[in-house]
Order: C-alpha cells, then sequence, then structure tokens
C-alpha cells in the first residue's frame, strides 16, 4: 500500500517524527537532500550535463535544495545556487544548510525585488526548491518571476517535493507554476501530484526516503494507492473442475435505439473478466441489429411498452442472476428512468450503476441508500456532479472528498472515473488508481470498465475489492493496448481486447509472489550467475 497524504498529514507526520521518535529535524532535511542530490546524480550520469542550477525558497523546502547543492558540488558538479532571500533572513534548519553551503564557497545569489532573473537557458538541469507543500495561493515576487523563467522548457526541471505553484493537498494551481519533468517527493505522493491539475506539471514521480517509516505515523484514514502485487492477490480463484454456473451469473440491462454498442461493450466484459454467464436485457428493437455480433451473450427481449411488464420480467430475471449490471447506452426517458430506480431499489442481489442509470437518481442521491443490496456506482465527473448537486467548476480533489463522503454516508462503493480514477469505499476509505493513460478518453471505455467489474464481483468478490481491481485492470489494458500502438488510436475495442492480456500479466504477478524464491527458481538467482534467463524475476 502506497500512502497519498495532504500538506496536513505530512506536516504531522514530521512533528512526530521529531517528537516521538525523536528524529532531530535537520536530520529529516538532511535525508531529503542527499535523496534528491542522488537521484540527480544519476540523471547526470546516464544524459549527461555539468552544470546545475538551484532556485531556493525561504522555508525548509530551500533547505533541501541547499543540501542538494551541497552534495552535487562534493561530487564534482558545478553548481549555482539563486536564492529568493538574503541568508540573513532565513531560519531554523534552512538558515544552518545555507551557511554550509557558504562556507564550502558555493556560488550564491540573492534575488529581490529589484534583481533581474539569470537566464536559465545557460545551465543543463534546474533545480525547483522554492516553495514546499506548505505554500497555498499564487507564487508572488522573485518566485513568480524564477518560476516564469523555468517555463520555457529548454532545460529540464526537477522540483523537490511538489512543482512550485501546485497546492500539494488539492492539485490547485492558483498562478504561474513549474513545469516539471521530475517530482521528488518526501516520503509519500501528495494528493495534489496525482490530482489533475497538478499531476499535469508533474512529470515522472520518486519518492525520497527521508529516514522514518510511515505506517506507525500516521493517523486517520489518509488516501492510499493499491499496490498492483496486493491487487494481484485479488483475482478470484478458478477450481479446475469448475463449470460456467461456479463463475457467476451477471444480467446487464443496457442500450436503446443508437446506443447498442455501449451494450455490447459491456457485455462482451463481463465475460472477459472470467464470469460464467452474461444475459443482457434490452428491447428488441435495441437487440435486433447486436445480438448477432455476439453469440457467447444470451438475451433477454423487454417489450417496448408496458414499462410494468418490463419490471416484472426483470425482477424475475433477477432470481436467475448473481448480480445487475445496469445503465450503458439505456437512454434517458421517463419511464426509462422509473424504471431503473424500481428494479435497482427492489433488487435482491448486488448492483452495479453506471451511465444513463444514474440519471435516475439526480440530485437525489440519498435513494441510493435505500437499496435492498450492496450497490456499486460508477461515474464520470459530469455524472457526479448531477447525482450530488456538485458545480462543472468543483475541483477534482472537492468531487473525490465529496465521493468519500458519500460511499461512507450510504454505504456503497463510489467508482468516480477520471485521471485517476479514484474508488471511495464503504468502508470509507479512499484509494487511486495507479495504471491507465489519457488514450482512455474516448468513448467506450467505460462501458468495458462497467462489464469488466461486473464480471469480478460476480465471481465472490466484494463490491469494494471488484472495483479496485477492475480499474486496475482496466488501465492495465490501456497501458498494454498504448504501448503497440500509442495513445492517439486506442479505442474501447481495444481495451476489450486487451482485457485478457492484462488478466494473464496480473494472474503470472500473483504466482510469482505466491511462491516460495527458493522454490520457484531454486535459489539459483541469489547469484549474480542466476539472474538473467531462467530467472523467476521476483527478485529484481
Amino acid at each position: 500500500m502506497q500512502w497519498i497524504l495532504n500538506a496536513e498529514e505530512m506536516k504531522a507526520c514530521d512533528e512526530k517524527a521529531t517528537g516521538e521518535l525523536g528524529l532531530p529535524s535537520i536530520c529529516l532535511m538532511e535525508n531529503a537532500g542527499r535523496g534528491c542530490a542522488e537521484a540527480i546524480l544519476d540523471h547526470l550520469e546516464e544524459e549527461g550535463g555539468a552544470h546545475v542550477t538551484l532556485c531556493c525558497g525561504s522555508g525548509n523546502n530551500g533547505g533541501d535544495g541547499y543540501v542538494v547543492a551541497r552534495c552535487l558540488a562534493n561530487a564534482g558538479v558545478e553548481v549555482t545556487v539563486l536564492s529568493t532571500v538574503p541568508g540573513t533572513r532565513l531560519k531554523g534548519d534552512a538558515a544552518v544548510m545555507r551557511q554550509v553551503a557558504e562556507r564550502m564557497g558555493l556560488e550564491i545569489l540573492d534575488l529581490d525585488d529589484e534583481s533581474e532573473v539569470p537566464d536559465l537557458r545557460e545551465t543543463d538541469l534546474i533545480v525547483d526548491a522554492l516553495l514546499g507543500t506548505g505554500a497555498s495561493g499564487a507564487p508572488r515576487g522573485v518566485a513568480a518571476r524564477l518560476i516564469a523563467a523555468m517555463g520555457d522548457g529548454s532545460v529540464p526541471v526537477w522540483s523537490v517535493d511538489i512543482p512550485s505553484g501546485v497546492d500539494a493537498s488539492t492539485g490547485e494551481v492558483a498562478g504561474v507554476v513549474v513545469q516539471a519533468a521530475h517530482t521528488l517527493c518526501m516520503a509519500a505522493p501528495k494528493r495534489g501530484l496525482l490530482l489533475p491539475p497538478g499531476r499535469d506539471f508533474t512529470g515522472e514521480l520518486s519518492i525520497v526516503d527521508i529516514g522514518y517509516e510511515l505506517e506507525s505515523l500516521l493517523e486517520g484514514e489518509p488516501w492510499a494507492m493499491a499496490d498492483p502485487h496486493e491487487l494481484a492477490a485479488l483475482l478470484p480463484p478458478r477450481a479446475p473442475s469448475g463449470h460456467k454456473g461456479d463463475f457467476g451469473k451477471v444480467l446487464v440491462l443496457a442500450g436503446s435505439p443508437g446506443m447498442g454498442g455501449a451494450a455490447m461493450l459491456c457485455a462482451k466484459a463481463v465475460l472477459r473478466a472470467g464470469a460464467g454467464l452474461v444475459k443482457l436485457a434490452a428491447t428488441e428493437e435495441t437487440l435486433a441489429p447486436i445480438i448477432g455480433h455476439m453469440p457467447e451473450v444470451m438475451s433477454l427481449p423487454l417489450p417496448e411498452e408496458k414499462a410494468a411488464l418490463r419490471l416484472e420480467r426483470l425482477l424475475k430475471a433477477l432470481e436467475w442472476a448473481d448480480l445487475l449490471a445496469v445503465g450503458p447506452g439505456l437512454g434517458r426517458s421517463k419511464d426509462t428512468l422509473a424504471l431503473v430506480r424500481d428494479l435497482v431499489l427492489q433488487s435482491p442481489i448486488p448492483v452495479l450503476v453506471d451511465a444513463d442509470a444514474l440519471e435516475a437518481f439526480r440530485g437525489k442521491a440519498e435513494l441510493l441508500g435505500e437499496a435492498e443490496s450492496a450497490l456499486c456506482i460508477t461515474p464520470h465527473s459530469g455524472e457526479f456532479d448531477r447525482l450530488t448537486g456538485g458545480a462543472e467548476s468543483d475541483s477534482p480533489h472537492a468531487r473525490a472528498m465529496r465521493a468519500q463522503a458519500l460511499a461512507t454516508e450510504l454505504g456503497l462503493t463510489v467508482v468516480l472515473k477520471g485521471a485517476p480514477t479514484v474508488v471511495a469505499m464503504s468502508t470509507g476509505d479512499l484509494l487511486v488508481n495507479g495504471s491507465g493513460n489519457d488514450g482512455l478518453a474516448t468513448g467506450g471505455t467505460g462501458d468495458v470498465l462497467t462489464g469488466l467489474l461486473a464480471g469480478l464481483a460476480v465471481q465472490g468478490m466484494e463490491l469494494d475489492q471488484a472495483a479496485l481491481l477492475a480499474c486496475h485492470v482496466h488501465g492495465l489494458a490501456g497501458d498494454i493496448v498504448a504501448e503497440h500502438i500509442g495513445h492517439h488510436s486506442l479505442t474501447a475495442p481495444d481495451v476489450l481486447e486487451a482485457l485478457p492480456l492484462a488478466l494473464k500479466a496480473l494472474a503470472e504477478d500473483a504466482h510469482v509472489h505466491d511462491h516460495d524464491h527458493e522454490g520457484c527458481c531454486g535459489g539459483a538467482c541469489h547469484s549474480d550467475e542466476g539472474k538473467g534467463d531462467g530467472c523467476c524475476g521476483a527478485h529484481a
């Protein structure tokens, strides 16, 4: 599990480390700076470069920067430091680190409001140590001018802890902001590095060990990102003697005239997930043009008229099914939405509510709490705003917090689709999905996710766990496709076809980590001679 912290949680952990553990704060700064310097030196060795310019601010982030400068200089790198304040105005550990750098004879140029900012294109790498996780609002003064000077992109920028100008807790950007090529984050990722728009300025993200283990210092319910190995362990087991009835039956209510593709993608994804049987319920007009294209899917024709008869047939079909998935391409007619409300609230089996079906509860999310069975909803941001009364101007962070509150209050699972997708669990936890790419931002991929989630859940998984696993596998399938054809041309059928590869990769990962290392490769790969061909890969 990778914890994801906001600024307050990070500050609390630092204070506990210095207070309860007795770890001097200056040691934390030294560890942070050294860790960043080591990563930068590795980069310079690989990519080349002999001169680094460090931009240091007035707080602890600037203090980290002075440690980086000293370590780089000790390694033979030519270093220039640009400071937004004179050394006499620094306090605490940052002042100590500045004094050490001065005594070493490092070139330090103090800038003020009247100073001309040097041309930053004359260096090989820029280190942004201006504003740390405690900063908020738009950068001002010299810091703002330095950030602007970094902005032409001709020289890569590596940010210490967070790109200056990004709010560490929310990812919001209020003014000028550093476009980092790489962000070296202390102890754990910050929320603002993973949420838009901050994630767009983060670049590659690395975690720097600053000398303490987070687990014992955390309080409350911090956000997290599930480890892929942990997710692999969630894959439903399959008995060698099992038959199709053992792997679950899903009823899908989806599709409408002109939207049959959504129903097809969803139903096929159910089976790609490993479910035994799937039955697609739709009107005859919807089924007619698509049913011949998916012989593996059973169908349940519904009458065009007589809403009461449609509900009666669906409730009867729920006696056969183990899970109901409703929504993709369903349409939003008054009769349809009334049918959805009745079906979702009366269903005796778990229900997955997606897309158009969410409109049945528009502005009335509390009704979902009256459902007889477990629920999972999978809205994108617009659908979630309509469901909960949010505004289009709301930040991704605000939506995630609202999703967490809704899941906790109503005891359901919320999959808030986006970049990244977040899963608010019925237990109150919130996890951020780490797989996927921008190629998934195309029509139909959400329908694939719905079917995938339903197909996993019906194999005996709780909806919370199925949601986590489905989001990871869905994103992984998108990554597999993008690796071969790029991001621009990715389509929903591509993702559907890549699901077996993603599940296979996950199953192989689970198999490797389930084995004792000695047993799976005879211990040979513990030695240098054993690395390479034939190694189980678990020791890499």
